[in-house]
């Protein structure tokens, strides 16, 4: 009997606990800040979320946002809040964006709460802050990681010469001339810091150059480089501009440009992978500088002479440069780069426009082109539109010429028309100063009679 009733004492106790306890859970709520940033530089802007919940449904709520008005500047967000539920509402959240204004570590959070239930119960509430840091610029970039170093570099099972270092940024590795591909592989030293130039890449005979570059979590950039030395007993070394170059034999390291076929070529009695287009004629191969730098070049085989291919891509027209053998009226030879590419270039002085010779890929066409250096785009050069202008200027330069002279013309007969009134005049003036002298010659013969008489 005695343990039957505190059997039923403790299943009496226990169902009160849990109602107790279901009392607290229904009569509690929370208040949440969180922040999209734990630390700011003076001038940024941190995004602020407030969130009210219950497991009760929520009636009315109201705080004023809690933060330090000397570090902080609220640009978004009401500062008070008094808001009310729907009947279903059980959580809402609220976004305030601060400006960071002074440097210091300052609290983020809410006061003067009062949330109420669906039914106008008061809710106990539990809440916290978010501190956030504020640093200037200058903090920001000294707390940044300056390591770029490696802490290892491989290139297979190779051997580098000379041994890794991390304060040594340029080596050299040997191979066999069977290899046709090495695998790179380098660790940072520091687990903040990016690292680009690993992976497996094709190589050919003679030097093949590749660079490891370390950038440091505050951007600077450090470069380590390799090269691979693959051996060849045959090289095929050309002289291009007093610039050393090898003949590049594997297919495998050569990209065909867009409408190229592959072809076989002979140079010095070995087979060499090349490129050949019907439309521009071209015939490509491949050759290496001393850097270990390959490019494409256009080989003559008729003349045996190389020179570098380049292709210019504008409004998806790809040309290739030519000499320039044009004259034009106030034009000035010149030069413009376009896309790495020095062109020949005929100018007027302080324009932007440039007239190039050019051969069409595509087309295989070779023509004048306006190239505009301030958009970078080119059309197909003619003067149909000022065709007209200068023949107008040649009519009526003509037409002036003709008036010039008539002008002149007109000008030599009223001198000669002067010339004579002139001399008219002056045959006047002498026959009247002549008959005057007569006439006074006579008067005085007369006076010198009458006195006589």
């Amino acid at each position: 009997m005695k343990n039957r009733k505190i059997i039923i004492a403790l299943i009496i106790g226990l169902f009160m606990s849990l109602i107790s306890f279901n009392k607290v859970y229904a009569a509690s709520a929370k208040i949440s800040v969180s922040a999209n940033k734990s630390q700011v530089i003076v001038g940024d802007t941190v995004t602020v979320t407030v969130k009210v919940s219950s497991g009760e449904l929520l009636g009315s709520w109201r705080w004023t946002i809690d933060y330090n008005s000397s570090k902080f500047k609220l640009s978004s967000g009401d500062s008070t809040v008094a808001d009310a539920g729907d009947g279903k509402l059980k959580s809402k959240t609220y976004t305030y964006k601060f400006k960071a204004i002074a440097t210091g570590s300052s609290s983020i959070g809410v006061k003067n709460v009062d949330v109420l239930t669906w039914s106008e119960k008061n809710l106990s509430v539990s809440k916290n802050t978010k501190t956030i840091k504020v640093i200037t610029q200058s903090d920001y970039q000294a707390s940044l990681s300056k390591n770029n170093y490696l802490s290892s570099l491989t290139v297979g099972d190779l051997t580098l010469s000379p041994t890794f270092k991390k304060d040594v940024t340029e080596y050299t590795v040997s191979a066999n001339a069977n290899i046709t591909n090495i695998k790179i592989s380098a660790k940072a030293e520091d687990s903040k810091s990016d690292v680009d130039g690993t992976g497996t890449f094709n190589v050919s005979e003679g030097d093949n150059k590749f660079v490891i570059t370390v950038t440091a979590q505050n951007r600077s950039v450090k470069k380590y480089t390799v090269i691979v030395s693959v051996t060849d007993p045959n090289p095929i070394n050309i002289t291009i501009d007093n610039k050393e170059y090898v003949v590049v034999k594997r297919e495998a390291n050569l990209e065909a440009p867009a409408n190229y076929e592959k072809k076989e070529l002979t140079i010095s009695n070995q087979k060499i992978p090349g490129f050949y287009n019907e439309v521009t004629g071209y015939t490509l191969i491949g050759l290496k500088n001393s850097n270990g730098e390959t490019n494409l070049f256009i080989y003559d085989e008729d003349a045996n002479k190389y020179s570098k291919y380049n292709e210019v891509n504008l409004d998806k027209i790809k040309l290739y440069p030519l000499e320039m053998n044009l004259v034009l009226d106030d034009y000035i030879n010149s030069s413009i780069e376009i896309d790495d590419t020095i062109f020949e270039a005929l100018k007027r002085e302080k324009s932007e426009y440039y007239i190039i010779h050019a051969k069409d890929l595509d087309s295989g066409e070779e023509d004048y082109y306006t190239y505009d250096s301030k958009t970078n785009t080119v059309i197909r050069y003619t003067d149909e539109e000022v065709r007209p202008y200068k023949e107008s200027i040649k009519k009526y330069t003509k037409l002036l010429s003709i008036l010039i002279v008539e002008t002149l013309l007109i000008i030599l007969v009223l001198i000669g028309i002067l010339i004579n009134k002139v001399a008219k005049d002056k045959k006047k003036r002498e026959k009247f100063e002549k008959l005057k002298k007569e006439k006074e010659e006579r008067d005085k013969h007369k006076k010198v009679n009458k006195k006589a008489k």
